[in-house]
């Protein structure tokens, strides 16, 4: 055999196993026709069932539609009749609105005047209660015033009374001043009869305070001196309190201060700083 007499045998034996696949394959997909239409004639039947039902609820779901709109159609009339009674009545609410607008317009420019009247008695009401608070000070000061002056008043009056003792205290005491000065005109015309001559000009009146003491050498210091009419030789009676004490003469005279000795023969106790000093007769 030569090479295409082999090729040739080769060619047929692959065409050969090519038809015998495909007559497998078709014969493994073989269609039996008389099940596949028994099969979609049933299934048509179904349907056509089902599509009857579906038409039956279909026309019923219509009716149902149809009274629906019916109905809605209804409610849409009566709702218009409604919508127009409504639209009246909103325009006669409206004239009245007008109306009511007009009246509160009117209301509240009274209001507003009542506003400015009651801002005026406002400030008619906070004049008056600054005028109340001012008068009410006033009066506060006026009896703060009137309280001090009652006080001045009554000081004054304690001072009268106070004045009015010392008076009566000053004439009693010169009454008795007068009395001694008539007993001493007396003794001292009775002393010129037995010849002795005594100076009657008058001893100036001088009361000072014993601001040192020397009770050894019987001398102490007063604190008065030239500027208070003091003099040598003039008698100084020391009293503490009502007690006499003792009798000084002066003996030199300063500025401020001067110098007195103690009458030993007139001297009742030991003087201190402090004792009182006075050349009025007592």
């Amino acid at each position: 055999m030569n090479t295409f007499t082999k090729v040739l045998v080769v060619l047929v034996l692959l065409l050969s196993a090519a038809f015998a696949a495909t007559q497998m394959m078709l014969y493994s997909k073989r269609v039996n026709w008389h099940e596949k239409y028994e099969k979609t004639d049933a299934e048509l039947t179904e349907k056509t069932k089902l599509a009857t039902e579906l038409n039956d609820k279909l026309q019923a779901t219509i009716r149902e539609r149809d009274d629906i709109k019916a109905r809605k159609d209804s409610e849409i009339a009566r709702l218009r009749e409604d919508l127009d009674t409504r639209d009246q009545e909103i325009a006669k609410l409206g004239g009245e609105k007008e109306k009511l607008q007009d009246i509160w317009t009117q209301e509240r420019t009274r209001v507003t005047k009542l506003e400015e009247r009651l801002d005026a008695k406002d400030g008619e009401i906070q004049e008056l209660r600054t005028r109340g608070q001012e008068l009410a000070d006033s009066l506060k000061n006026y009896m703060t015033q009137t309280e001090k002056l009652e006080q001045l008043n009554a000081e004054k009056d304690s001072k009268i009374g106070a004045l009015d003792k010392q008076v009566a205290q000053l004439e009693k005491e010169k009454k008795q001043a007068i009395q001694h000065s008539d007993e001493l005109d007396t003794i001292l015309a009775n002393l010129e009869k037995r010849g002795f001559h005594i100076d009657r000009e008058p001893v100036p009146v001088v009361d000072a305070v014993v601001s040192r003491v020397d009770n050894d050498l019987g001398a102490v210091v007063l604190n008065k001196g030239k500027n208070d009419q003091v003099e040598p030789n003039l008698t100084f009676t020391i009293y503490r309190g009502k007690q006499f004490i003792a009798r000084v003469y002066v003996m030199e005279v300063y500025e401020g201060h001067s110098l007195a000795r103690v009458d030993r023969s007139l001297e009742y106790l030991p003087m201190e700083v402090g004792d009182n000093a006075t050349t009025r007769i007592q």
